[in-house]
C-alpha cells in the first residue's frame, strides 16, 4: 500500500467513526443519493407528493449510515492489515 493512500486512511480514522457515518454515509451517500433519485423521479414522473419526498429523505440517509458503517469496518480492517504487515 502506497504512502498516500495509509496517508489518507489515517487522516479517516482520526476524524473518528461517528464523524465518518455522520459525513460520508448519512450526508454524503445518503442525502445525495436521495435528492438525486428525487430529481430523477420528478422528471420521469412529474411532482412528487410530500410524503413520498419526506420518505425518501428519511429511508436514503438511514441506508447511508449503514453504509457508512460497513465501509468505516473495511477501512479500519484495511489499515489493521496494514500495521500488521509493518
Amino acid at each position: 500500500m502506497d504512502h498516500n493512500r495509509i496517508h489518507k486512511l489515517e487522516k479517516i480514522i482520526t476524524k473518528g467513526k461517528a464523524h465518518f457515518i455522520l459525513i460520508n454515509g448519512v450526508v454524503s451517500w445518503g442525502l445525495l443519493t436521495g435528492t438525486l433519485f428525487l430529481i430523477s423521479r420528478y422528471f420521469l414522473e412529474g411532482k412528487q407528493s410530500l410524503r413520498s419526498i419526506i420518505l425518501i429523505l428519511l429511508i436514503f440517509p438511514l441506508f447511508g449510515s449503514i453504509w457508512g458503517f460497513v465501509m468505516w469496518k473495511y477501512i479500519k480492517n484495511k489499515y489493521s492489515k496494514y500495521l500488521k504487515v509493518q
